[in-house]
């Protein structure tokens, strides 16, 4: 329909039911087997289920939280007073249509508000939740949640002048931060020339102008009544950029993961206080020098190990194209090893 879901502002069931399927779809088929994984750990013995996800379902859920909340609060103060929006609705319902509008953003194209009505505040804001986009390896679009927060990040630890880019926690490796920066700059180039093309053969103003061409870009399909006026050369400007935007970015992240590196047996190690002792977060890799060359298949990525309580390493295993995660419980030899790793790292 022309005006999308405009005529169901009002319905709670319908706003609350399409920005929960935004959500989940957006979020992520990793964040889903890691969440199911929790909760079926949870029924056989008592943990903490934050603390036992996977930092990347910590990142994720973290930051989709923080822009449907942060982006749905500016939509609201941006909006209260504007007549063409939101200035006749009761307190609930513009926090509703704030709240879908933050949502869909992300990845739908469903709207409650026409779009072209929206403040020059809002649209910003729109543009930018557009850019950013879903989550990892779901039905979303844009650079991904991940892959902002962890530049974010990165940013921080500059400003603080820290040598390492941690995220709960955990280290960061300087590839990932590598990749998250190309994936953005492939991204933004795409954007910025589809803007700079679409520009020259269209009168529009030039924030319509780069709504249309962030969402085609990201993939969401909104519009501030653009699409439709455009010329055969316009639309052709934006079918491209809906192509390269969706492909550009995860060809190139496939790309980058296609050279295999050799690290180190351990690398950026984490260590902070717990009430069993002090964890270190480690990351090992099989190799001839070893230690632990006989009790693992192929490559492993350690995520504990306790000094204090016990000796238990918490990994994830590599073996014929499968990852499996389990608990391992090293010998004393092995453990002491493993210390003596950690004390020559630590100096």
């Amino acid at each position: 329909a022309p005006d999308s879901l405009a005529g169901y502002v009002h319905n709670p069931i319908i706003n609350l039911t399409t920005c929960l399927l935004i959500f989940f779809s957006g979020i992520g088929y990793i964040v889903w087997w890691d969440v199911i994984r929790v909760l079926k750990l949870r029924k056989k013995r008592k943990i903490k289920v934050l603390k036992a996800l996977t930092l990347h379902s910590k990142i994720a859920l973290a930051s989709t939280l923080i822009l449907i909340f942060g982006g749905a609060l500016c939509i609201f103060l941006f909006e209260y007073n504007n007549p063409q929006t939101m200035k006749d609705f009761t307190l609930y319902q513009k926090i509703q249509a704030s709240f879908f509008q933050s949502v869909t953003t992300r990845t739908a194209g469903f709207f409650t508000v026409p779009q072209e009505n929206l403040s020059n505040g809002s649209a910003l804001v729109s543009v930018l939740l557009m850019f950013i986009g879903g989550s990892p390896v779901g039905t979303a679009g844009g650079i991904k949640t991940v892959t902002i927060a962890v530049v974010v990040a990165a940013a921080i630890a500059a400003i603080k002048n820290q040598k390492d880019v941690t995220m709960f926690n955990r280290t960061l490796s300087k590839e990932a931060i590598s990749k998250a920066v190309a994936v953005i700059c492939t991204s933004f180039f795409i954007m910025f020339m589809s803007t700079l093309l679409l520009s020259a053969v269209t009168d529009a103003s030039f924030l319509d102008i780069l709504y249309e061409t962030v969402s085609a870009t990201a993939t969401v399909g909104l519009t501030r009544n653009l699409t439709g006026s455009l010329n055969t050369v316009g639309k052709i400007i934006i079918i491209a950029t809906m192509y390269f935007g969706r492909v550009g970015p995860i060809s190139l992240a496939i790309a980058l993961n296609l050279k295999k590196q050799n690290p180190n047996i351990i690398k950026n190690p984490v260590i902070w206080k717990t009430s069993s002792g002090l964890f270190l977060s480690l990351k090992i890799i099989k190799s001839s020098n070893s230690p632990f060359k006989n009790a693992f298949s192929k490559s492993f990525i350690v995520y504990g190990l306790y000094f204090g309580s016990g000796s238990d390493f918490s990994s994830l295993t590599q073996s014929n194209g499968k990852i499996k995660r389990q608990s391992l419980l090293l010998s004393a030899k092995q453990y002491s090893s493993a210390v003596q790793i950690f004390c020559n790292s630590a100096t």
